[in-house]
């Protein structure tokens, strides 16, 4: 294969070239939609026609229709309805790739009271857009330590001169007294949206999906900056969002443009998705931000670093990422999987910036998803970064939603009627649209609570979710104390949630704690995190979460390294001691990070009588396939991040040079070493796991209550696991202040 070829394997998936045939048009009437009330139908829709819109994009138009109450778009024999402001700038509407299918057809009705006019359809005859076939510039990005991250890119004309080029930064990097933390090919970004074959879908259905009544503020999200990297500029005069303010942001690598320029579909939708005003054909989650628009021109890595660490220097408190770069890995000239970008947005989480990624569209539910199945996409699978899968209208996980560990939460994702360029509307799906939900929630959560940090937001991500991964406005701002169930909320069979906290330990003596402690005391492993749901029948059910607190103890005697616990997993950093010079930070950049995502399953009772309020009785089940009686088994471990080739490289630079100022005279571990300790520490780690798992399920022999005092219980299973309930109010000062 050539170079250029090989490029391909890895540059975007994002397919651009434009429908391989010119569609056909012909209106025409037909039958196969029947009318829900003849008598009282409105007339049908005359003039529609259908023409490509570019990446395989369908743009509908027809003449309005007198005194209708909305519009029926039929795709694929199923319908969503869009309502009549869609006419408000002629009647228009876009349908994203794979929406009719090769061959099919569309379809418009009128809608008034609730009866539908016979459909005008037209045949919609276009391929999905074709990968590009074009030659496009080779270029290797650099990336070094530095706040915020250093990048460099160097144009090279094949696969083996970036291979030279990265060999020589390598060499180079100790000498010159820099960090390199990533070599690869500067791979472009896709957008993390996709059309998926549709379902009857009412008009804006996120808005009751993610609670937006409940939300704070007039209106929600006021004060907050939020940032919007996409691959063109948001149009401020869309009627979408009038009234709202959009500051004029940057075009990276334009200076004569910025975020307004060249208005694009998709960062149209993700916009509207946040800004969307009160009243509007798409309402969005939080109207009273700021809107940050960052159009990250070309799109490469080296683009969507720039673009982070603009907006955290230009103000943004949070920032949305609906674009995704994947296919790491896929040439061996890569040295750190896309460490740059994890730099810039470790560099976000320094500086108090929440950043927010959909986690793609590479699920394995449908054959319309994207490819590779279930493949890491950055920067969603950071620790830093808050990961949004997607789920359906009906409450499902949508198809394309991938299967991997490092999805926090699941919004509505698709069949979202969303703005369109030129004043117009579309309907599309993906975690693009996801992603910016969520964004616009955290929005509305800091206007009133401005002092919670990144890291705090994500450690109470677990109490936000229902069981099926589904986010819960309700939870979260419970969570919060920002609302209250007194009186009783108008939700959906929900009578009341309850955040819960559940501390996991080991008491002194059990071979846990002897592999975990010098000193074989009580040791806190991690805990469960969940939501207690109660129906309004009584029943209820229950989320769960898993996180580490602490792994096992380094041994005395060996070299002097650190593992810190990482979320669902940790991190092993690189050995320092007194060796390491002025100029290069390694313990914050070279390190082995491991994570396993361990699930759980939450049986729940009910004791409405409890002193206080209700009683809840738990058992916590751990493991792939746990149900309420059997444990599961422990998940393969997921690599997020291993620089300890770094670490080799380091070790023996600094052993060689015998000129070392004022480290002269001192001596680093040798790697060998390291490489032993590391293995042995990840052994013991996973053996402590796998006890953790077959112990369960967990049985608390005692109800809890959220106006309880946390005391330890006993439990069924393994008699030495200690388990301590924490209530949601001493929850809430123990992470948030």
């Amino acid at each position: 294969m050539t170079g250029n070829g090989k490029l391909l394997a890895v540059l975007s998936l994002r397919w651009r070239a434009a429908a391989a045939a010119t569609l056909a048009v012909v209106v025409a009437v037909t039958t196969s939609c029947t009318s829900d009330d003849a008598d009282d139908a409105p007339p049908p829709v005359t003039g529609l026609t259908a023409e490509p819109a570019g990446d395989g994009d369908v743009r509908l138009a027809w003449d309005p229709v007198e005194g209708v109450d909305g519009y029926r778009v039929y795709r694929g024999g199923t319908a969503v309805d869009v309502p009549p402001q869609v006419c408000d700038q002629g009647c228009t509407i876009t349908l994203a790739p794979g929406t009719a299918g090769d061959g099919g057809e569309v379809a418009v009705s009128a809608v008034r009271e609730g009866a539908a006019s016979e459909p005008a359809t037209v045949p919609v005859d276009v391929s999905r857009p074709a990968p590009p076939g074009g030659e496009e510039q080779l270029e290797v990005l650099l990336v070094y330590a530095g706040t915020p991250p250093v990048t460099e890119t160097v144009e090279v004309d094949s696969v083996a001169e970036a291979e030279a080029v990265i060999e020589d930064a390598r060499g180079s990097a100790f000498a010159d007294e820099r960090l390199l933390l990533s070599a690869n090919l500067n791979s472009r970004a896709q957008p993390a949206a996709q059309a998926d074959p549709p379902g009857p879908v009412p008009q804006a259905w996120q808005a009751e999906a993610m609670e937006f009544s409940l939300l704070p503020g007039d209106p929600p999200g006021a004060g907050v900056v939020v940032a919007v990297l996409e691959q063109g500029g948001v149009d401020p005069s869309h009627p979408a969002f009038a009234g709202a303010t959009i500051d004029p942001g940057v075009h990276i690598g334009d200076e004569g443009q910025d975020g307004r320029s060249d208005p694009e579909s998709h960062a149209m939708g993700v916009a509207s998705m946040i800004l969307g005003q009160p009243g509007g054909v798409v309402p969005g989650i939080a109207p009273g931000v700021t809107l940050l628009p960052v159009n990250i021109g070309d799109a490469r890595e080296s683009d969507l670093i720039e673009a982070v660490t603009w907006a955290v220097d230009n103000g943004a408190d949070v920032i949305n990422v609906s674009q995704a770069i994947g296919d790491c890995g896929a040439l061996d000239v890569i040295v750190n999987c896309r460490d740059g970008l994890r730099q810039a947005t470790d560099y976000a989480e320094e500086q108090g910036v929440v950043v927010v990624a959909g986690a793609g569209n590479n699920g394995p539910g449908a054959d319309y998803c994207t490819t590779p199945t279930n493949a890491e996409l950055w920067p969603a699978v950071l620790d830093t970064v808050i990961s949004v899968g997607g789920y359906a209208p009906s409450g499902d996980r949508w198809a394309c939603t991938p299967d991997r560990s490092d999805i926090d939460l699941l919004a509505p994702s698709a069949d979202l009627l969303v703005a369109d360029v030129g004043g117009g509307y579309r309907v599309g799906s993906g975690t693009s649209f996801a992603s910016p939900l969520v964004a616009g929630l955290v929005a509305a959560i800091l206007a009133e609570q401005p002092d919670l940090t990144p890291a705090e937001i994500r450690a109470l991500l677990p109490q936000w979710v229902r069981a099926n991964g589904n986010l819960s406005v309700a939870a979260a701002l419970t969570t919060l104390g920002i609302i209250a169930w007194d009186p009783p909320l108008d939700l959906d069979s929900i009578a009341r949630a309850y955040p819960y906290h559940v501390d996991v330990g080991f008491p002194a003596g059990h071979p846990v704690s002897v592999a975990m402690t010098s000193n074989n005391q009580l040791r806190t492993l991690g805990w469960i995190d969940g939501v207690i749901f109660v129906n309004d029948d009584g029943t209820a059910t229950a989320s769960g979460v898993f996180e580490f607190q602490y792994g096992p103890n380094r041994p005395t005697g060996g070299p002097e390294w650190t593992a810190r616990a990482s979320r669902t997993g940790y991190s092993y950093e690189c050995p320092t001691g007194g060796f390491v010079p002025d100029w290069w930070d390694i313990e914050l950049w070279v390190e082995r990070r491991v994570r396993w995502g361990i699930p759980v399953t939450v049986d729940v009772t009910v004791d409405q009588d409890g002193e206080g309020g209700p009683a809840f009785g738990l058992s916590f089940s751990l493991g792939v396939g746990a149900t309420s009686t059997a444990p599961g088994s422990l998940p393969p471990v997921t690599v997020m991040r291993d620089t300890m080739d770094v670490c080799a490289a380091y070790l023996e630079w600094y052993n060689s040079d015998g000129t070392v100022g004022f480290l002269s005279g001192t001596r680093a571990p040798e790697f060998s070493e390291v490489q032993a300790e590391a293995q042995d520490y990840f052994e013991t780690t996973e053996g402590v796991l796998q006890l953790l798992i077959d112990s369960s399920p967990y049985q608390l022999t005692d109800p809890v209550s959220s106006a309880a005092t946390p005391t330890p219980t006993t439990l069924t299973g393994d008699p030495g696991v200690e388990v301590l309930y924490w209530d949601i109010h001493l929850y809430r000062q123990r992470t948030a202040g």
